[in-house]
């Protein structure tokens, strides 16, 4: 497979579709989708989400369906230019292409932050009172650890399950996906990337530096 994985499948093989979802005890009111980047070409024009939004769109998508959560909030800026969608607008655009059964379902936007800090802040905000009941965060496991401090720095109640887990579950031809996708180079950096970023989170526990960062690095990825 291309360390580039483009593209989570849609086709399942003969048989094996389960349509199952990992075991959750009880139900939602909101599920935290965060964004992960929205990809541009040479000449700075979108071309889709990355991977890993796909990943957590698709996660979020699945637990609506099941009837998991009541409510998606999708996060994410204008990280690619202000000319280009919202990570949280694009997210939702490829989750009701994938899903058009769920154009009703509720879900919310946070189109303002430009890293996960940011997002949590704007969310607790978005949820005003309800921020005191516990809510569902959705994003890469590798990414798991720091987005729930984040989110608990904020005040909210913060019960995590990774999009790998959840897309996983859907049937063995994305199981052996998401293995394939664990074992790529391009995760992998990622993922040491991230133990970077939580060593900077002692220094800057309230996450201004990085904040700092994402701004000036507007058109990569949101952190």
């Amino acid at each position: 497979m291309s360390e580039y994985l483009k593209e989570v499948p849609d086709e399942y093989r003969m048989g094996e579709e389960s349509n199952e979802t990992p075991e959750i005890p009880k139900r939602f009111r909101y599920a935290i989708v965060l964004g992960s980047g929205v990809g541009v070409d040479s000449s700075g024009k979108a071309i889709g989400l990355t991977l890993d939004s796909k990943l957590r769109a698709l996660a979020g998508g699945l637990l609506a369906r099941e009837g998991v959560v009541n409510e998606l909030i999708l996060t994410g800026g204008k990280t690619a230019g202000s000319d280009n969608p919202s990570e949280a607008d694009a997210m939702k655009s490829y989750l009701l292409k994938k899903y058009p059964d769920l154009a009703n379902f509720p879900i919310r936007l946070e189109e303002t932050s430009v890293d996960t800090t940011e997002s949590a802040k704007s969310v607790a905000e978005m949820l005003g009172g309800d921020s005191k009941k516990p809510v569902l965060l959705i994003t890469n496991d590798y990414h798991m650890l720091r987005a729930s401090r984040d989110f608990q720095n904020q005040g909210l109640t913060i019960e995590e399950i990774p999009a790998e887990t959840i897309v996983s579950k859907r049937s063995g031809h994305h199981e052996r996906f998401i293995q394939e996708y664990l074992r790529s180079c391009k995760t992998k950096k990622k993922q040491a990337i991230e133990i970077a970023l939580r060593g900077m989170m002692k220094l800057d526990p309230e996450g201004k530096l990085l904040t700092l960062l994402a701004h000036k690095l507007r058109g990569g990825k949101t952190i």
